[in-house]
């Protein structure tokens, strides 16, 4: 980890202030103007968390409750583990939540169009919170500002959003999920190389907001993209891509990738077409953690997980709002890297690949339950 990673990790987790980052960071030799776009990410929704707090007095109600989630699709395990987080969270609370059935799930199947009247629908059924994963950053904005308006809160997670009238978001920095794998990428190619992209569904508001900070990582560097794909977050979109690349372009240095769901496969069609296993990024999809463990000793990766108790969180914090009590408007979750050095501790192969392994609160022992 160099220097100023570690300022970065230190400055993450509350341990430095916005000052003494800036001034260390200058004394490193990094410049203002590099500084500008990487401190503005890491301070807004880490600084916001602490600071600005939502009123949510008027959200107040006695139990015990009916809560929506419009979950913008469900075509990968990710959203699986999310949505088992999301029921045993429930479980903890019997006084507000009577019964699984006050738990109402639609799937908007990546449909835009669809979401907005799932939601339309969940109002409907007068539900007391809505939680929302959103297809699309400024789509949901009208729908969202309706439910505030019938006072129904509204708790966004994993994907941000634009407006205001949301109650809470709840999810990892995403701008910072990919300014350090990219800076990560850069670090070991030495800064230059020939480098693909791969992120996951186009216009989603998590999909820009690392690719912005990708780009901010690689801005000054030799670091040539050679192309950016998308894999949708679906494993057949992902190996789909990996195969196109891999025909187009005989030469990559490495792989910049926001997901397992594209990472894997690219691995896999690099042993299958006997190329070099080159520096590559991803979440903490068990099958690239496995395949990674299998090959330690001749690739190098850089996983940063999203958790799937994002949901977990987000039912708290819905029930703290019905309660009145007031929540930040911004919870921005810490994520530990997972690298060669701890990766052994992360890797489950008493999993099937489609495990995400960080499952916070979540009992191993439910997960096996439910795994299929």
């Amino acid at each position: 980890m160099s220097r100023f990673d570690e300022l970065v990790r230190l400055y993450q987790d509350g341990h430095l202030s916005r000052h003494d980052f800036l001034r260390r960071a200058l004394a490193l030799g990094v410049s203002a103007a590099t500084l500008g776009p990487i401190l503005q990410a890491l301070s807004a929704p880490a600084d916001a968390a602490h600071t600005a707090m939502a009123d949510t007095a008027r959200f107040a109600r006695p139990g015990p409750y009916k809560i929506g989630f419009s979950n913008s699709f469900s075509a990968n395990t990710w959203r699986t583990e999310m949505i088992w987080q999301l029921r045993y969270e429930a479980t903890l609370h019997p006084a507000d939540i009577k019964h699984q059935s006050d738990i109402i799930i639609t799937d908007g199947q990546g449909d835009t169009s669809k979401q907005i009247s799932d939601i339309e629908n969940l109002l409907v059924q007068n539900i007391d919170a809505l939680l929302v994963i959103p297809n699309s950053p400024t789509a949901l904005i009208p729908v969202v500002h309706k439910a505030v308006q019938q006072g129904v809160p509204v708790i966004v997670f994993n994907i941000t959003m634009g407006g205001n009238d949301w109650t809470t978001y709840v999810g990892t920095d995403a701008y910072m999920k990919g300014y350090l794998p990219a800076k990560w990428v850069s670090d070991t190619l030495g800064g230059h190389g020939k480098i693909v992209a791969i992120s996951g569904i186009p216009g989603v508001g998590y999909v820009l907001d690392t690719w912005r900070g990708a780009q901010a990582a690689w801005k000054g560097t030799k670091i040539q993209v050679l192309d950016r794909r998308y894999g949708n977050w679906e494993l057949s979109r992902g190996k789909a891509v990996a195969a196109d690349l891999l025909a187009a372009f005989p030469q990559i240095d490495g792989v910049w990738a926001d997901s397992g769901l594209a990472a894997a496969p690219f691995v896999e069609a690099e042993i299958a077409a006997k190329r070099p296993l080159v520096p590559i990024t991803s979440d903490d999809y068990n099958g690239f953690l496995k395949l990674w463990s299998r090959h330690q000793s001749q690739m190098k990766g850089y996983a940063l997980p999203e958790p799937t108790w994002e949901s977990a969180i987000a039912l708290k914090l819905a029930i703290q709002v019905l309660h009145g009590q007031r929540v930040p408007k911004l919870y921005t979750l810490q994520v530990r890297p997972i690298t060669n050095a701890n990766l052994k501790q992360k890797v489950h192969f008493e999993f099937p690949d489609t495990f995400y392994g960080d499952l916070g609160p979540l009992p191993f022992s439910y997960a096996k339950a439910h795994m299929k």
